[in-house]
């Protein structure tokens, strides 16, 4: 039984064959995206903006939110486990291409400890990661049974 990814692949390549590079190339984004996902969303629980913004109105009582920085820009050092789940998640890859696009801390002012997500371009949930200690945790966010 052929899969929705291989079907994109064959008309991929037919669409190359005859001229239609642009096309082509938009298709095999689009499979790899799917592909990124998947695996994703199998090895990664998630936390999708709705539960986000729902937390950021918990928090704005206190005058407080979650804040979101690519982990080139948090100036912090995380502990040794949360540098270890971040280098398995980076290692993860599909077709040759890495999972995640990239890498955010998610923390809120005042509080310590944050959590890790990861990105994959195109899509608007968060993958959690790791966190670090206990003052914000992905239960804060998502039930146990939840992402």
């Amino acid at each position: 039984m052929t899969t929705k990814t291989e079907k994109l692949e064959t008309v991929a390549d037919r669409l190359e064959q005859v001229g239609f590079k642009n096309a082509s190339a938009q298709l095999k984004a689009k499979k790899i995206k799917a592909q990124k996902l998947a695996v994703a969303y199998e090895h990664y629980r998630y936390v999708t903006d709705e539960k986000i913004r729902k937390f950021n109105q918990a928090l704005r009582n206190d005058n407080k939110y979650l804040n979101f920085e690519s982990i080139e820009s948090y100036a912090n050092v995380p502990p040794e486990s949360v540098l270890a789940n971040l280098e398995k998640a980076q290692a993860l890859t599909v077709a040759g291409v890495k999972v995640f696009d990239s890498y955010e801390v998610a923390s809120i002012q005042e509080v310590k400890d944050p959590l890790l997500f990861g990105r994959v371009n195109g899509c608007f949930d968060h993958f959690f990661i790791d966190q670090w200690g206990e003052d914000v945790k992905i239960t804060d966010l998502l039930k146990e049974n939840e992402g």
